[in-house]
């Protein structure tokens, strides 16, 4: 794909034909891009599901689902949430330096 465009790039080069109108349309050929397919996952309801699930005061699976999903325990995952909230609210205080 990229090989035929240089050919024809060249090919229009070593030509005496002051048309670009097939260089351009090649080029813009070349250039678009697919876009991929937009699926929408609403992440809203997703977060407030996973927060109802393992994060709520009364969650709906147990420490040992929580530990599994997130490889440490409930209290361990709750003291960093506090030390990096912590952290945050430092570097706000201290205008971010």
């Amino acid at each position: 794909m990229v090989r035929t465009f240089f050919r024809k790039l060249l090919r229009y080069l070593s030509s005496d034909d002051d048309s670009d109108d097939d260089l351009y349309e090649d080029v813009e050929e070349q250039c678009t891009r697919k876009r991929r397919k937009f699926i929408r996952r609403d992440h809203i309801q997703g977060h407030e599901r996973l927060y109802r699930d393992y994060f709520a005061e009364n969650p709906v699976y147990p420490s040992n689902l929580f530990r599994r999903r997130f490889r440490m325990s409930r209290s361990l995952f709750l003291r960093i949430l506090n030390e990096v909230v912590a952290n945050e609210s430092l570097k706000k205080f201290d205008g971010g330096t």
